[in-house]
């Protein structure tokens, strides 16, 4: 993932704001497969891992009660969610 020190640099004024808009896209994605109770896919550290609703939930349910601290990965995966 792009590193905020990276994203003053870029030379494509437009990275910062595609970044944005990646993590938000993944957040809905989590969001919409905790209310339909499908897993998601994401890629972390160039392998696939599937995340099963229930874990989604779990993981939302810790982000809750400390600081919502992301890491982020791949596009296809934005976001670690441990």
């Amino acid at each position: 993932m792009v590193r905020p020190d990276q994203l003053v640099k870029a030379r494509n004024p437009l990275l910062p704001a595609a970044i944005i808009a990646i993590q938000r896209a993944a957040q809905r994605a989590r969001r919409d497969a905790m209310l339909t109770h499908t897993a998601i896919v994401i890629a972390r550290v160039g392998r696939l891992v599937r995340i099963e609703a229930y874990q989604l939930r779990e993981q939302a349910a810790g982000d809750d009660t400390t600081d919502k601290q992301q890491d982020h990965e791949g596009a296809a995966g934005v976001g670690n969610w441990r």
